[in-house]
């Protein structure tokens, strides 16, 4: 894997996962999860409308955090009907 984003980051991205124009947002991750896992309490929200790469960032999230002494809780919410 090729790491995308800071190197102090750590977040990697699978061959198969296209991450353009992310290193902002991966060096802004790992910060997160480097601090979590320092003690540091945090939470990462990724939001936006379809098609803006969540899905794929939230993966590259996913797999730093398990190389990271950390309990993950994923959530999910479902689009705000507007009437």
């Amino acid at each position: 894997m090729e790491a995308i984003g800071s190197p102090a980051a750590g977040i990697a991205a699978a061959p198969s996962q296209r991450l353009l124009e992310r290193a902002a947002e991966l060096a802004a991750i790992g910060d997160a999860l480097d601090a979590a896992a320092g003690g540091a309490g945090a939470c990462v929200v990724l939001e936006g409308p379809p098609g803006l790469g969540k899905t794929t960032l939230l993966q590259a999230t996913r797999a730093a955090a398990t190389e990271r002494p950390l309990v993950r809780q994923a959530g999910r919410r479902e689009p705000l009907a507007v009437s």
